[in-house]
């Protein structure tokens, strides 16, 4: 498939204030310089204030670049293409109006890059020179309207860590000093909806939010300073604006930001999404014969991985006994991603020595796990690991690591990431699913490991219902599914289980949804659309009315799993001829849910 772009540039020499528009002229830019000579930006949506004006800069060398500027000429752009995307959907749409804005001070010369998106924008900086300088920190604020309310989860620092609850909180009462950390889901006072994150991370520490009171968030960074040789580029800072939900899972801002792969790695036909069957939260054993059977399982559910956990290493003549898996596993059309500890593979040396064995052994993937940190070097090690890897056709999944940032369109041999408060957590569950769809689901894809039966210290007040749409609801094309295997293939909804994609052409959210209150997504693989709600009440049932109006022309074969109103661990299925002119009333007890797969007939 061949999908065309168009590209248009010229330069202007334009006074302040400069505005960006967005291609329809919703979004708007604008630039300027304060009274007090500092750089500073607002930014409107469909005429309502998203961000007051707010300071814009980079220190380098002590010297805020930002401060005691004025604005030169403007370089416009017009970008307009379409390219091939796994994940939300099939195709991702990069339309921006942009524009490179020269900054001149007393010492240094800064270009900032705006590019102004119909749901969203995206800015970074960039300082040109030569040598080696000393980076600590930026000076973009972001001051958010009076009643704004924020759903945001506590950056753990120095660790860099993720795997935290989110939590609703007005402007006005938000504690100073917080530390967000991306992504960062606003609901505007005025309607709608902005989530904000970074985007092309490379060359500099992880970013998170320090409030610092008055509605202002600050830029802040994991290490208090860096160094870089030669010009400086800044990541994307990102907003991301939508009147509903469904604009917001839908951006595609994060990765449009980022380089396209290589075409030796877009056409790549060793990375293949897929499900994978998991043995640590249900059932721990990593014993050889444990993974036999896993495999197996996996081959009857029809699931092209099985990911061997932590313990494989302390088996004895472990490289061989991997490879011996591998070979027990073809039969089944089974293939293995092996675990690692990142400090196993810090260098390049170790890189290919690790990864020559991995060919050896017939292994397609690795799971890295443990990084834990968002240190610049780290940063820049996840790129070395990805090339290293994409040098010997191995697929990565990082686990214990930061949150994505879109470079998986750069290297799409990375298949997913942990960075969210997973299924190896405690409940409750419910709020957490109906919440994080709508926060850190918004950076790129996500390894939480949905969906669990019969473990009551996992699952807690969810039904199996709910359980089963988690699988639908979670995007990553590389899905681990944390139940024991033996339990998926007995639930009477196995064959809907089998039949779920991790790459998806077309995904709907659903009207009625409501972070932390009600999860509704319709998403479509060729003519077959899943349907998911789920309850984020853990205790007050839910009666939702559901209209089809999402599916295409014709009739629809529809297989429904409800609730058991009296019993969280049965379900009840039913199945019809349905049209999109059809609607259900949904009825979900507490923690519960609903899924329905509709197969287009005609």
């Amino acid at each position: 498939m061949i999908f065309f772009g168009f590209l248009a540039a010229y330069s202007l020499s334009e006074a302040a204030p400069v505005m960006v528009a967005s291609p329809n002229n919703q979004v708007r830019f604008n630039a300027d310089v304060n009274t007090a000579g500092h750089l500073v930006y607002t930014v409107s949506f469909k005429g309502s204030t998203v961000i007051e004006e707010s300071p814009l800069g980079i220190t380098v060398e002590g010297v805020d670049l930002g401060a005691a500027v004025t604005l030169g000429p403007v370089t416009r752009s017009t970008v307009n293409e379409t390219y091939p995307w796994r994940g939300v959907k099939s195709v991702a749409v990069n339309h921006f109006k942009g524009a490179i804005l020269e900054v001149t001070g007393a010492s240094q010369k800064l270009f900032l890059e705006v590019r102004v998106f119909n749901d969203g924008i995206a800015f970074r900086y960039r300082v040109p020179g030569t040598g080696a300088r000393t980076i600590s920190g930026e000076a973009t604020r972001f001051t958010l309207p009076l009643h704004s309310q924020v759903w945001w989860c506590p950056m753990m620092i120095p660790e860099a860590r993720y795997e935290t609850l989110y939590s609703k909180t007005d402007i006005s009462s938000l504690p100073e000093g917080t530390t967000p950390a991306c992504v960062m889901t606003v609901e505007l006072p005025g309607g709608g909806y902005a989530a904000f994150t970074e985007a092309n991370l490379v060359d500099c520490p992880g970013m998170y939010y320090l409030y610092t009171g008055n509605r202002v968030f600050q830029c802040n960074f994991i290490e208090p300073s860096w160094t870089l040789n030669d010009t400086i580029t800044s990541p994307f800072r990102v907003i991301m604006l939508g009147s509903d939900l469904n604009a917001l899972v839908n951006c595609d801002i994060v990765h449009n930001v980022c380089p396209p792969p290589s075409p030796e790695l877009a056409n790549a036909d060793w990375i293949k999404s897929g499900m994978a069957v998991w043995n640590w939260v249900q059932h721990k054993s990593v014993s050889v014969t444990n993974m036999q059977q896993y495999s197996k399982a996996a081959g009857a559910l029809g699931f092209p991985y099985n990911t061997v956990d932590a313990g494989w290493s302390h088996w004895t003549n472990e490289w061989e006994t991997l490879k011996q898996l591998a070979d027990y596993s073809k039969p089944f059309n089974v293939k293995l991603f092996a675990w690692v500890r990142w400090t196993e593979i810090d260098t390049h040396e170790e890189r290919k020595a690790y990864f020559e064995e991995l060919n050896k052994a017939g292994v397609v993937g690795i799971k890295v796990d443990g990084i834990d940190n968002e240190m610049m070097s780290t940063v820049n090690w996840y790129i070395d690991t990805l090339k290293d890897a994409a040098d010997y056709k191995i697929m990565v999944l990082f686990h214990g690591c930061n949150k994505p940032t879109g470079l998986e369109r750069t290297w799409p041999n990375e298949v997913g990431r942990e960075a969210i408060r997973g299924m190896e957590n405690q409940p409750p569950w419910s709020p957490c699913n109906t919440t994080l769809p709508f926060t850190r689901c918004l950076a790129g894809h996500s390894d939480f490991t949905p969906l669990i039966f019969n473990y009551p210290k996992r699952t807690g007040e969810t039904s199996q219902t709910h359980q089963i749409g988690t699988a639908i609801s979670y995007t990553t094309s590389f899905q681990n599914l944390a139940g024991d295997p033996r339990y998926i293939l007995a639930n009477p909804a196995v064959d809907i289980i089998k039949s779920i994609p991790t790459d998806w052409d077309e995904t709907v959210v659903l009207p009625m949804s409501k972070i932390g209150d009600l999860l509704g997504f319709a998403r479509r693989k060729d003519r077959t659309w899943f349907v998911t709600l789920l309850n984020g009440d853990p205790v007050q049932a839910k009666i939702v009315p559901l209209k089809l109006s999402f599916l295409g022309s014709g009739r629809y074969k529809a297989e429904v799993v409800k609730d058991d109103r009296d019993n969280m661990n049965a379900i009840i299925q039913e199945s019809s001829t349905v049209t999109s002119s059809d609607f259900y009333t949904v009825e979900m007890r507490g923690g519960g849910g609903w899924v329905g797969r509709f197969t287009g007939k005609d």
